[in-house]
């Protein structure tokens, strides 16, 4: 998953408005809660959506499909 609700940030139920305003409000009102969050995303992002890692995982499944295809 992309987002760990509460660690990196928050889910909210899909179609309800005011789930996602109640949410919203409190990033709005809570500075540390959004700091948090916004540094843990960061965290996360740098750690598993790295260009150089995810090429080479694409590399690596592309290899392995073409060994199972005998290319």
């Amino acid at each position: 998953d992309i987002i760990d609700d509460e660690l990196n940030g928050l889910f909210f139920e899909t179609g309800n408005a005011a789930d996602l305003t109640n949410k919203l409000i409190l990033l709005i009102n809570n500075p540390s809660l959004r700091n948090r969050l916004s540094e843990q995303a960061r965290i996360k992002a740098r750690r598993d959506f790295d260009i150089e890692k995810l090429t080479d995982k694409v590399i690596v499944h592309y290899e392995e499909l073409i060994k199972k295809k005998g290319v």
